[in-house]
């Protein structure tokens, strides 16, 4: 290149970066993508709950060991062994419930969000006699090839005692 031409060029060049664009943050989009598609997810799985699609309800979970869970000052069973023994005990009750309140969804990075919630779980046997359970629910999701996943999360509730 040329001397006479190179001054040139590099004021070229500087107008170009300077004219171009600024480049656009993605994240705050997918942040709002993530939390409507959790949003969904929620809602797919209260109705899930409310069919006693225990099968369907399992499709939630993880199915690794990695992922753990806690309630009421414990680590329960990890792994989605012990959301298939729980769904298994709630199925001699003929109808279920769960409901969501004051929810709050946060994307923490693309694939993962994070949902807390207050809760109420009811469960009303054949004779009419109706258990119900409130608490508080922090819930960890990720985003995999078959859809959001429960990886891990905690539990308390305002009730002694769980079906």
């Amino acid at each position: 290149m040329s001397r006479t031409r190179a001054p040139f060029v590099l004021v070229g060049f500087l107008l170009v970066q300077c004219t171009s664009a600024p480049e656009v943050d993605p994240w705050p989009a997918q942040a709002e993508a993530m939390v409507d598609s959790m949003s969904a997810t929620l809602a797919a799985y209260q109705e899930r709950f409310g069919a006693r699609d225990r099968d369907s309800l399992q499709r939630f979970y993880a199915d690794d060991t990695d992922w753990k869970w806690a309630a009421n000052g414990r680590f329960r069973i990890p792994s989605s062994d012990m959301i298939r023994s729980r769904l298994d005990r709630l199925a001699a009750y003929p109808h279920w419930h769960i409901g969501y309140v004051n929810s709050f969804i946060r994307p923490l990075t693309p694939g993962l969000a994070v949902v807390m919630t207050e809760y109420r779980m009811s469960f009303e046997a054949a004779d009419g006699k109706r258990s119900v359970y409130d608490g508080a629910l922090t819930i960890f999701w990720e985003h995999r090839p078959q859809g959001w996943k429960v990886v891990g999360g905690h539990s308390s509730s305002r009730s002694d005692s769980q079906p």
